[in-house]
């Protein structure tokens, strides 16, 4: 993320998502399921500031339960739109986290 996280929910092992005024982050281990209660602050940040999807990708991390975390990144609706953050579409996220490494 490019500007200063202003929102945050850890969880560790299980929940780490982290926010700015566009885009969402939200790293999951498989076991958080989408009615488990410490995912509630991020589902209502989700519906508050109508973030969209952008992309979402499973990527080994052993930081999380089972060694694995579904990796998935949000944007409001201008941001992806317009391309900004360095989204360029599909597998965006993926190339991203292989360059990162």
């Amino acid at each position: 993320m490019t500007s200063t996280a202003t929102f945050r929910v850890n969880h560790p092992g299980f929940l780490d998502a982290f926010a700015d005024e566009h885009q969402m982050v939200v790293f999951g281990s498989p076991v958080v399921r989408d009615d488990d209660p410490i995912l509630q602050p991020v589902l209502d940040r989700i519906q508050h500031f109508e973030l969209e999807l952008a992309d979402e990708i499973t990527v080994k991390d052993d930081s999380m339960m089972f060694g694995e975390s579904v990796l998935r990144w949000y944007m409001t609706r201008p941001a992806l739109r317009d391309g900004l953050l360095g989204f360029d579409g599909p597998d965006a996220l993926r190339r991203m986290w292989e360059n990162g490494k």
